[in-house]
């Protein structure tokens, strides 16, 4: 054990047992959540959006794995702010890693803008994309950039977050997904203002189906 460890010795988010990041048991305290249509929040099968709510450049479906409350929202503010990333390995598990839409080409994070993935140290939507691009057997691909520093919209109304993040991205190689079906990977979605930007910009530079996946919602 180095003198780090024994200085701050790795420890269960929800009960504090030593040596593990989330144990055995707190996992199972993770609900699975409920797949709704991103545009009218109705209850569906699978995540995809229901053909009367598909839009242009809309998202075509949305996956998320864990309901964002309770210990899931413990995790995902360590992750972000105490900057245990290592629980998003444990958190996937099995059940998220499943291949939940079919034919996918790629992997896009959601990016964060220089500024805070410098401060972070690291993506947290990276890393979930890099988990599913080895699970799924597809690349992760890095052809969106964050070009506005937004505020974070947790706490914003509807309005206010489809404000606050318009604009906020650009595509930076559209050669690698002209044609393509892909999937938008982020930590968290509510009301899919985000992962609706992204497929935007993904969709006008010539995607031709995108989804997105997100570990809590």
């Amino acid at each position: 054990m180095g003198v780090w460890e024994w200085l701050f010795p790795v420890k269960c988010i929800g009960c504090n047992k030593e040596g593990v990041e989330l144990c055995d048991k707190c996992k199972l305290r993770l609900v699975r959540a409920n797949q709704v249509c991103v545009e009218c929040r109705k209850g569906l099968i699978g995540g995809r959006t229901h053909k009367k709510c598909c839009k242009e450049l809309g998202l075509d479906a949305v996956f998320k794995v864990y309901r964002y409350e309770g210990l899931m929202q413990r995790v995902i503010k360590a992750v972000k702010y105490r900057f245990r990333q290592q629980l998003l390995r444990e958190c996937v598990g099995e059940y998220g890693r499943r291949q939940v839409f079919m034919r996918v080409d790629g992997v896009v994070p959601v990016p964060l803008h220089r500024v805070r993935e410098n401060w972070r140290g690291f993506n947290q939507a990276m890393i979930l994309a890099e988990i599913l691009a080895e699970s799924w057997g597809v690349k992760v691909l890095e052809v969106v950039k964050r070009k506005k520093a937004t505020r974070p919209v947790a706490e914003m109304g509807k309005n206010e977050r489809e404000r606050e993040i318009s604009g906020a991205f650009e595509l930076v190689n559209m050669e690698l997904i002209k044609g393509k079906r892909l999937v938008v990977v982020d930590d968290v979605v509510t009301t899919g203002g985000t992962m609706k930007e992204v497929a935007k910009v993904l969709k006008k530079g010539g995607a031709r189906w995108v989804g997105g996946w997100a570990l809590a919602g």
